[in-house]
């Protein structure tokens, strides 16, 4: 049983809550914090999950999610830092934001924290998502594959060296922007051609979906 925060409630964070909610993860082991009112009622109320603030949704948890956007990384994880400082349970602390270095997050928390960097992409939104994840200095082999095993709830996972994570930016963190030009253009040609943009559209994003291969 791993317990998991997940601090965000945008599309990513609420991905992410879908796929765990999809793959079996129990509704009483995820928890969303989420600073707006309304959208964290919403998704306490469709996943059936818990919906609390971020001292008592980051208590206990094995793995704290952080999903939300890259600028406001440091200020978050400096209040986790602050609500599981004296914690005696270990939790991993898991950033999904593009461009924020694990050494970043370190420095927010008490020494020896584990922390694992994730680059995911907006094909996790439909649960095929491709994620890198790379660990930082104080995460061992166990909470890697602790944290693989949760990405895997939106997609496949490949584990990378922190060096390499800037290329895994520009391939498949900004590559859908390249995959909806091209269906796009795919699309006007077709109606170009007589075809109704709503049979070219179909027929574009089925062509795109193609044959699911294992990666």
């Amino acid at each position: 049983m791993t317990r998991i925060a997940v601090v965000g409630g945008g599309r990513i964070g609420e991905a992410l809550i879908a796929g765990l909610r999809k793959s079996g993860t129990e509704q009483s082991d995820i928890v969303v914090i989420e600073a707006v009112e309304p959208r964290a009622s919403e998704l306490a109320k469709k996943y059936c999950i818990l919906s609390t603030s971020l001292d008592i949704g980051c208590e206990g948890a094995d793995v704290i999610v952080v999903a939300v956007k890259p600028g406001d990384v440091p200020a978050v994880v400096d209040r986790i830092g602050d609500a599981i400082s004296d914690s005696v349970h270990e939790s991993i602390v898991v950033s999904l934001a593009a461009g924020v270095p694990t050494s970043v997050l370190e420095n927010k928390l008490s020494a020896g924290s584990p922390v694992v960097r994730v680059m995911p992409n907006t094909a996790m939104l439909v649960g095929q998502g491709v994620s890198a994840v790379c660990k930082g200095r104080y995460a061992r082999d166990e909470h890697l594959e602790k944290v693989v095993k949760v990405m895997e709830s939106v997609g496949a996972v490949v584990v990378v060296d922190e060096s390499k994570m800037d290329a895994v930016t520009a391939v498949s963190g900004s590559g859908p922007a390249y995959f909806f030009l091209l269906a796009e253009a795919m699309v006007d040609a077709a109606v170009e051609q007589g075809l109704p943009r709503d049979v070219a559209l179909r027929l574009a994003t089925g062509t795109a979906l193609g044959e699911e291969e294992e990666v």
